[in-house]
């Protein structure tokens, strides 16, 4: 919830709803109320930075690695062909 609200930046709090006609009243029916919190959505913003860029580091290693191997495959088949 507190995503949809770092991506609205005008809005104060989010509602979430949750029903199910299976259930029982009180039990069919939840609603939670979360207030903004800009010191959260910062702290939050910061680790997917941290996240997407060790994805990209590690996306570039594999990268190098795969095309390392290829290198090297091609290099023996070639010496041997």
């Amino acid at each position: 919830m507190m995503w949809e609200l770092a991506c609205c930046p005008g809005r104060t709090h989010n509602v979430f709803a949750s029903y199910c006609p299976d259930f029982k009243p009180p039990l069919d029916l939840f609603i939670c109320r979360m207030e903004r919190n800009d010191e959260a959505i910062s702290a939050m913003e910061q680790e997917a930075r941290k996240f997407l860029e060790d994805v990209e580091a590690t996306v570039v290693r594999l990268n190098g690695g795969l095309e390392g191997a290829l290198r090297h495959s091609l290099t023996t088949m070639n010496v041997e062909g």
